[in-house]
């Protein structure tokens, strides 16, 4: 999730948060894993996909085992060759000695509490994006509507451009409502009776009301003017999600606003996960495609493997999408299209870009523009102008350097199409492109106004982590949705969840309430 300090770079620092995704370059550290055998008596749990919600729900039930004093073995299955899904990185021109570039799961932000703790536990440095000076613009096609320093919105001219624009209202009652949100949000983190549904978790927080309506809509109702939601909020929504103002539900609109305290880790977020992966004790099994699931008579779970046998399991976690597994489910208690109803993914294309270009070539925003134009580097766009763009946001990155060669930006541009070279040429001028790598995939759901989600539970001994991701769809929320399933399925089993609590009750921590973190401590 993304929380910003401020009014305007709700929007802008969004660029940095955008999540998709691209092809993996394995690296030190990214490999199978392999942990503790099975034992007689013990709970046999396979978890499906070695993402963020993967690993989480692994390292959720390491923790629990050695709270609860039970025999947990856990099993990962991950069909990629590497740990942590969407969070990856690759090497422009496979060279050593330039660092890592992150394109899946970019960024996370301070009330992310789950990562921070995570990067504070195992001592990983990061980037703070809260310094960046970069100047941004807003495109819709035909016009840039509003240009600023990213960072700079702190200075009073910057607000008095943005008052100008938009009055005083509807930036401010934006910010309000985003704070809004995030402050339910919040009570995600607290002691709490795991939930068998997403709907109920929703109502817990009072986000119905935001998940059954269109964020340009709710924003309507409360206040703010279309002007400022179909430019920055639009802008928002179409960096981070790949999608409209007018399509997407309120609450991920709001998410999309959120962009305090943004950092990344250096290297790749990936880490996290990989250590998430190692420090439960699980056994992960990269380039492992689960093909079927069966229930057997007995309630055990038959896990067949592509190319192998099955083995039998008391509890699977699905932490994929459905539909992205192709995994055959059968079940004599599972109606597959009540359980897992049709979740559409936006399909985007991810091009990164090593260029000598300092900034885009005013051509091709304006062709009758000089050379030495400056055009903005972070470029957020916007559908409400006449044209649609061609991208959804362009923006540079980490400089590279390498030995004999000049010193280029990386470059990060996400579209609905492919990118060209031809393209290229228009934008950064002939010649002035070195390293080139495209990634099209499934990045993010589609998330329309809704009520209705995927089943968290849908048969026995069957858990589904994603069926949160319609309802909110981030790095962070994998793993707050992944602790729900282990506490659950804790429960179920033992009759007792993460922290010992008995079967509908609610933990009373020790830990006092500024640092207690729901899963972390007890």
């Amino acid at each position: 999730m993304h929380i910003p300090s401020g009014v305007i770079p709700l929007a802008l620092a969004s660029t940095l948060g955008a999540q998709a995704a691209s092809q993996h370059v394995l690296h030190s550290g990214q490999h199978p894993l392999h942990g503790q055998s099975g034992s007689t008596g013990e709970l046999k749990v396979a978890i499906i996909g070695a993402g963020a919600a993967g690993t989480s729900a692994a390292f959720w039930l390491s923790k629990a085992k050695s709270r609860l004093g039970e025999n947990v073995t856990v099993t990962i299955f991950e069909k990629s060759d590497y740990v942590g899904g969407r969070s990856t990185t690759v090497m422009p021109y496979d060279d050593p000695t330039v660092k890592p570039i992150e394109i899946g799961g970019s960024v996370f932000v301070s009330a992310n509490k789950n990562l921070v703790r995570a990067v504070k536990e195992y001592n990983l440095s990061v980037t703070d994006f809260g310094e960046e000076a970069e100047e941004t613009g807003i495109w819709d096609g035909q016009q840039f509507v509003l240009t600023m320093s990213d960072g700079g919105w702190k200075k009073w001219w910057q607000t008095v451009k943005l008052l100008w624009r938009y009055g005083y209202y509807s930036p401010t009652r934006a910010q309000t409502l985003m704070k809004n949100m995030i402050g339910a949000y919040l009570g995600l983190y607290e002691p709490h009776v795991p939930h068998s549904s997403i709907a109920d978790i929703s109502a817990s927080l009072n986000f119905t009301s935001l998940t059954s309506v269109s964020a340009s809509d709710y924003l309507a109702a409360n206040g703010v003017n279309s002007l400022f939601t179909h430019e920055l909020v639009d802008a928002a929504t179409r960096v981070n999600y790949g999608q409209n103002v007018d399509d997407i539900h309120a609450l991920e609109g709001m998410v999309s606003l959120a962009a305090n305290g943004a950092q990344s880790v250096i290297g790749g977020n990936w880490q996290i996960f990989d250590l998430w992966a190692k420090k439960s004790g699980a056994d992960v099994h990269l380039n492992t495609a689960v093909k079927t699931l069966r229930q057997g008579a007995n309630g055990k779970w038959h896990v067949g493997i592509e190319g192998g046998s099955e083995e039998k399991y008391d509890i699977v976690v699905l932490a994929a999408p459905y539909k992205s597994t192709g995994i055959h489910i059968d079940s004599p208690e599972l109606n597959i299209e009540e359980a897992f109803p049709k979740v559409d993914y936006v399909h985007l294309h991810v091009t990164l870009v090593a260029t000598t270009a300092p900034h885009p070539q005013a051509s091709y925003f304006f062709p009758d523009a000089k050379p030495d134009t400056p055009m903005p580097e972070t470029i957020l766009t916007t559908s409400s102008g006449p044209v649609i763009p061609e991208f959804n946001s362009l923006s540079y990155h980490e400089k590279i350097e390498r030995s004999g060669h000049p010193a280029e930006r990386i470059v990060k541009i996400f579209s609905k199409a492919r990118v060209e070279d031809e393209w290229m040429d228009k934008v950064f001028g002939v010649g002035k492109v070195g390293w080139v790598h495209r990634k099209e995939w499934d990045a993010y759901p589609v998330l329309p106004p809704t009520t209705s989600f995927p089943a968290v539970k849908p048969a026995p001994g069957l858990y589904y982590v994603n069926a949160f991701e319609p309802f909110i769809s981030t790095m962070e929320t994998e793993t707050i949705a992944s602790l729900n399933v282990v506490d659950l399925l804790l429960q179920d089993h033992y009759g007792r969840g993460i922290c010992g609590q008995k079967k509908g009750e609610k933990h009373e921590p020790s830990t006092p309430a500024a640092d207690l973190v729901w899963g972390w401590d007890c």
